[in-house]
């Protein structure tokens, strides 16, 4: 069997390797290469010419990546696999760790429906790799036909930095629908949109001069166009609250607001026809509808945000996170899904997607068409955000689309919907990708090289005739601030222990002799390490590539935690301050892992893993069944023992955990539908207590010398302050009185030589841009 299997992959790869480099004509009806049978096994077939996974003839929705690993294995079958060779083939020149195959071998099998414990497919052989068991035919599960034979075949794999696959099922129909398809989609494909050939090459975008939008003296910021691009709307923070504006693109026009009722509203989005305006309001969460030029509001959602309109203007898709603060997407750290509701709002929102299908939470829909909705979603397990694909009404699950490893949450769809345009993730700077379909063979996404002013830029919108691109530029002040006490004062001493741009500095660890552990980033880069001690400035522990996360003291407070990369595999470090030396503890692919399917949480890594204070036991947060839990792990010298006990069972997620002062308790954030709240959890017995129950966001900081008194960040009507609250009695305290939308506040910590608490707070001053495209 062995032999015409290897025989029939290495010809199907061939082929496909032919078409990647043009050899073979994409746009095309049928070859005989195209009609080489695929191979089966039970119910299952493997075309490596489509490089798609069939049940039944229903493409299976799985990754490349687990597609690459399927090939690899049935090629090799039935030899075993070794870990490096999937390495070397499935991620040439990418170093990942041990964690991303166990989550793509997982993937496979789940698509697959094999049992780890009883395999069909699929044998682990423990400590080298795997190795494929099933008997393998050739030959398709059902004949081919003209109908079939009609399909264009669009989608060979992408290189490893762009693998896209298509974003919906096509259809079966006549090869004389087919021809006419092709002739129509050459007709498309030879101009990217209103008779541009392709995107303006980047040495030409490059020397445009972008038209600042908007001039506020504060925060002016998702801009988004009138479908005929005469007029923008967008929200300021002029008025002292944040409210939508709409002007004329033309400069000088004027600028009228739309909504005056300080309820904080961001994220315009224009109907199609131009007569509504749909925008998302913070302080009360929830979706609303009003006319462009003014008039009464009403409200289509309860929750949700990023608001998208269907072609046909009859419908509105949103993400049930809210946006939490301005300096980015805002997640809070619990899984979202994506929705859709009726512009009316006569009938309640439908869901498209269901919480962790795909894993990590849902953001930023828009429409295809009519019928499909493409959204974000964060896997920050191997550092990668993918695109997908629903139907509307959801029928079937979502279907991968694209992923690049500078995709990032914001992007916006071309108006011929053959490109995506998204701010490249630590690039500061706008890439283009052309989608599934478009013609381009590669799919690889490329910097545009258009102009970025600012900091960082977000907010991406386009004119509907694509000749204007326009973007949000942001400057972000970050600093450590501390609040003197932790008792109700009418005057409390609160001021700013860091000072100056350019560095963001955060999560402030205080140890035992008045020194002070930061976080600090700069725009662009990775989060490296700081100690503050006395009046001088921040002094760096750590270079800034690469970057480091999950600081803690470790006990005696002459080293601390980090966790980074230094070529072998992402790990936590023990990092002496007095000298910089660092020495590695353990990798991270050396913890343990629940039994099942399970990934790590999608919320922030280094803050879903953190150590007791006497360095015998880890708590992390886990997916499972599409909810972040929290379990611990036990350690000896400073390395796993191979123990792990689930704590929690939260029905709707546990992430962010902290230990105790004792280390008796895990105070952690636990979500309820958008809003989280402060739990805690006896780690002895498992029992739970849920401590704040406000509508809003209360993200865990850190515990009082007493194991008692649990700080938090509390986001109420939309502006963030520092709060406690006692986990004996529940009863909660503000310590701040920040009043402005624009800001927010982070990582509360106790200071007990000081008697004081710690926290970071920024704030964003931000611009709106636009760039006229040159003409074709």
């Amino acid at each position: 069997m062995v032999r015409p299997i290897l025989i029939e992959l290495a010809r199907q790869r061939s082929v496909r390797d032919r078409r990647v480099a043009g050899v073979i004509p994409r746009m095309s009806l049928p070859s005989n290469d195209d009609l080489t049978p695929p191979l089966r096994f039970g119910r299952f077939e493997f075309d490596a010419v489509a490089f798609r996974l069939r049940r039944e003839g229903t493409v299976v929705p799985v990754e490349p990546k687990a597609i690459a690993l399927l090939q690899l294995l049935l090629a090799r079958a039935p030899r075993v696999v070794d870990k490096a060779d999937i390495f070397a083939e499935v991620w040439k020149d990418v170093a990942v760790t041990d964690n991303a195959l166990t989550r793509v071998v997982t993937q496979l099998r789940k698509a697959l429906e094999d049992d780890p414990r009883s395999p069909t497919f699929i044998e682990t052989v423990a400590t080298r790799g795997y190795r494929w068991i099933a008997a393998v035919e050739t030959g398709s599960l059902e004949s081919w036909t003209p109908q079939a034979a009609a399909v264009p075949v669009m989608n060979a794999p992408a290189p490893p930095q762009a693998a896209v696959v298509a974003p919906w099922p096509l259809r079966p129909t006549f090869v004389v629908a087919g021809i006419a398809a092709l002739v129509l989609s050459v007709v498309l494909t030879s101009s990217l949109w209103r008779g541009r050939r392709d995107f303006p090459a980047a040495t030409t975008l490059a020397a445009l001069r972008p038209l600042q939008m908007s001039s506020g003296t504060g925060y002016d910021g998702y801009l988004a166009f009138s479908p005929d691009g005469n007029s923008a709307a967008f929200s300021s923070d002029r008025s002292g609250a944040l409210e939508i504006y709409v002007q004329g693109t033309t400069p000088g026009s004027a600028v009228v607001a739309l909504t005056t009722n300080g309820r904080q509203n961001v994220q315009p989005a224009w109907s199609p026809d131009g007569q509504f305006i749909a925008y998302h309001e913070m302080a009360g969460n929830g979706i609303w509808v009003m006319p462009s030029r003014g008039g009464a509001a009403r409200k289509v959602s309860d929750v949700g945000s990023r608001p998208s309109w269907s072609p046909d203007g009859r419908r509105i898709a949103f993400q049930a996170l809210p946006v939490t603060h301005l300096n980015t997407l805002g997640v809070p750290g619990v899984l979202g899904t994506i929705s859709v509701v009726d512009a009316s709002g006569a009938s309640p929102p439908v869901p498209l997607t269901n919480a962790g299908v795909p894993e990590g939470p849902h953001l930023s829909p828009a429409w295809l068409d009519d019928r499909h909705v493409v959204f974000a979603a964060g896997q920050e397990i191997d550092g990668r955000i993918t695109l997908w694909s629903t139907d509307v009404p959801a029928t079937a699950p979502p279907r991968l689309v694209a992923t690049h490893d500078r995709l990032g949450f914001d992007f916006v769809l071309s108006p011929d919907r053959q490109r995506v345009l998204f701010v490249g993730r630590m690039t500061n700077a706008i890439w283009t990708m052309r989608l599934p379909g478009s013609g381009d063979v590669g799919r690889i996404a490329e910097p545009t090289g258009l102009p970025s002013v600012g900091a960082f830029i977000g907010g991406l919108t386009m004119t509907g005739d694509g000749r204007r691109i326009g973007w949000t530029s942001m400057e972000m002040t970050g600093h450590v601030w501390a609040r003197d006490g932790d008792a109700p004062s009418q005057t409390p001493a609160i001021r700013a222990l860091t000072e100056g741009p350019g560095i963001r500095y955060t999560n402030p660890l205080p140890a035992s002799d008045g020194r002070l552990l930061l976080n600090g980033a700069r725009p662009g880069a990775g989060f490296s390490m700081y100690m503050l001690e006395g009046a001088a400035d921040p002094r760096p522990l750590t270079p800034h590539p690469p970057g480091h996360g999950g600081s803690q003291w470790l006990p005696g407070e002459r080293e601390v935690i980090a966790m980074t990369d230094h070529g072998d595999g992402r790990g936590v470090f023990a990092l002496d301050p007095a000298t910089g030396r660092e020495r590695r503890l353990f990798g991270m692919a050396d913890l343990p892992r629940p039994p099942g399917d399970s990934q790590p949480s999608t919320a922030a890594a280094p803050a879903n893993l953190v150590f007791s204070r006497d360095f015998d036991r880890v708590a992390m947060s886990f997916v499972q069944d599409g909810r972040p839990n929290l379990w611990i792990a036990g350690l000896r010298d400073m390395k796993p023992d191979g123990t792990l006990v689930r704590l929690t069972s939260e029905p709707e997620g546990a992430s962010y955990p902290t230990w105790s002062p004792d280390d008796r308790w895990l105070a952690y954030q636990c979500g309820a539908g958008t809003d989280t709240h402060v739990c805690v959890a006896d780690v002895a017995t498992g029992a739970r207590t849920q401590l704040t129950n406000e509508p809003g966001q209360s993200w865990v900081g850190g515990w009082g010398a007493d194991s008692d008194a649990i700080f938090f960040a509390a986001r109420r009507n939309a502006v963030w302050n520092i709060a406690v609250v006692s986990r004996s009695t529940g009863a909660v305290r503000q310590l701040t009185s920040f009043a402005d939308a624009t800001s927010y506040v982070r990582y509360p910590k106790w200071d007990d030589r000081n008697h004081r608490v710690l926290f970071e707070r920024s704030q964003a001053v931000a611009r709106t841009w636009s760039v006229s495209l040159p003409e074709p």
